[in-house]
């Protein structure tokens, strides 16, 4: 019953109740698309590939493998923690110029489009983007980014690749060329400095970067959702507004026949007051009058004039006879 007394108050306004259902469909298609004039729609929604790969900073003599303590003639035993300190390091290099731009001329990638996030200072910020042109969000951008992993007893030296392209082959292109132009940095770096091979940094691809297409922007379900909290708020609205007019007129109603039996009120007092001042007044009179009258005749009955005795005396019916003053 009570949603029928709802439904039915908001029926009587119904001009209100199509402006709450046409801010509701607003609001979907405005999360929905992107509105451009003249009047264009475009869809928020847009597809764009991913991929990843995983790489190994290892030693020429695997440390996966070699557990042994080495000899004396060998090269000297290289902690995990220092591999894990050197693949930190490496995948900063990764996405910083001059690797950065390399990486994106070997995937086919114009320059100045291969976006890389700089991790910031402190750890609490969220990462930039280091580009020029294009944002992360844009359906056509091609996104490198390259962090180690952090399990609960620390840092291990691999690298994680991700990459984002607008499909998924170029995705995968960038995360394997990433790998390969890492490789072919520090060999070259290692060669130039004359470092021997057995103390040289591997870098091993723990197999060719995986790619698919990856659905992004904001759902249809959250945007119909959307809708509808802002055409249930615009009615809300709506009875709040009625509820609060109602009570208005209500009380003003109120106080309105409040003031007129106030009024009556004090009107019969004062009507009573005067009623009773006539009242007095006449009572007054009439015994002024009665005085008059006896006073009357007791001046008759002095002169030996026989008279009626005055209304409404007790003075007996009698007949009253002339004394003769001797």
């Amino acid at each position: 019953m009570a949603f029928v007394t709802l439904l039915r108050q908001l029926l009587r306004h119904k001009v209100l109740l199509a402006l709450a259902l046409v801010a509701g469909i607003a609001v979907g298609i405005v999360m929905s698309y992107r509105v451009t004039l003249p009047f264009k729609l475009e869809s928020r929604q847009y597809h764009v590939g991913i991929a990843s790969a995983r790489v190994l900073v290892d030693t020429p003599s695997s440390q996966i493998v070699d557990l042994g303590a080495p000899a004396v003639d060998k090269a000297p035993a290289v902690d995990i923690g220092v591999l894990s300190a050197r693949a930190n390091l490496l995948a900063s290099l990764m996405t910083s110029s001059p690797i950065k731009d390399e990486i994106a001329r070997a995937a086919g990638v114009a320059d100045g489009t291969l976006l890389t996030p700089t991790s910031a200072s402190g750890g609490g910020a969220a990462p930039a983007l280091s580009g020029e042109d294009i944002s992360e969000s844009s359906p056509e951008a091609n996104v490198l980014r390259a962090s180690v992993p952090v399990l609960a007893s620390g840092s291990i030296p691999i690298i994680a690749v991700e990459t984002q392209a607008p499909d998924p082959g170029t995705a995968a292109k960038i995360a394997d060329q990433s790998v390969t132009v890492l490789r072919d940095q520090l060999d070259t770096l290692a060669g130039t400095e004359a470092i021997p091979a057995d103390r040289r940094v591997t870098i091993r691809e723990l197999g060719p970067a995986r790619s698919t297409l990856q659905l992004r922007g904001p759902s249809r379900v959250i945007a119909v959702a959307a809708a509808l909290f802002t055409f249930l708020a615009g009615c809300s609205l709506i009875l709040l507004l009625a509820a609060l007019i109602n009570g208005w007129r209500s009380i003003t109603a109120q106080e309105r026949s409040g003031e007129g039996a106030g009024t009556g009120a004090r009107l019969l007092p004062v009507r009573r007051d005067e009623d009773d001042e006539l009242a007095l007044a006449d009572d007054e009179l009439d015994e002024r009058a009665e005085d008059d009258d006896v006073f009357e005749h007791q001046a008759a009955v002095g002169d030996g004039i026989e008279a009626a005795p005055p209304v409404g005396s007790q003075v007996g019916s009698h007949s009253w006879r002339r004394h003769d003053a001797g």
